[in-house]
């Protein structure tokens, strides 16, 4: 056999190697591959308030798997700010940050982009500052950059 014809029937077994485990995949429920599509695209933003005094919490979902955090790093919030501490469990990861001194230049019905950033990977937050507080309209995450 030539070289051309050698090459045509490698990449057909792997298409046919490929289309026999997707089709696996489907009729086992999607188990066979490691990845879950409904659990990658829960959102990772469990919830973000600004309280009384002017601290801004961030409640992450730890306990999604496909989408993993490493050691947060830095927020960003209308300025970039280090993050040194927040709390972790099984479940959540909770960031605070006190926006006291910068509250003032937030402005009604305008759009912000919120990150945090961990070793290899982020998340940006597109919200909306309205009454006070942030709505979350979009989710960005990426990991092992």
């Amino acid at each position: 056999m030539d070289r051309k014809r050698h090459k045509i029937i490698y990449y057909a077994l792997i298409f046919l190697l490929l289309m026999i485990l997707f089709i696996f995949n489907f009729l086992t429920g999607g188990n066979l591959l490691p990845w879950n599509r409904k659990e990658f695209e829960r959102p990772l933003l469990k919830s973000i308030s600004i309280d009384s005094s002017d601290v801004v919490t961030i409640v992450l979902d730890n306990a999604n798997k496909r989408k993993p955090i490493g050691k947060i790093y830095d927020l960003d919030l209308f300025y970039l700010v280090p993050v040194f501490e927040y709390e972790e469990n099984e479940n959540e990861i909770i960031v605070k940050e006190d926006i006291s001194e910068y509250k003032e230049k937030f402005t009604e019905d305008r759009q912000y982009d919120i990150g945090i950033k961990w070793y290899g990977g982020h998340l940006y937050l597109e919200t909306i500052y309205k009454e006070g507080q942030f709505t979350v309209l979009d989710e960005h995450y990426t990991d092992k950059i």
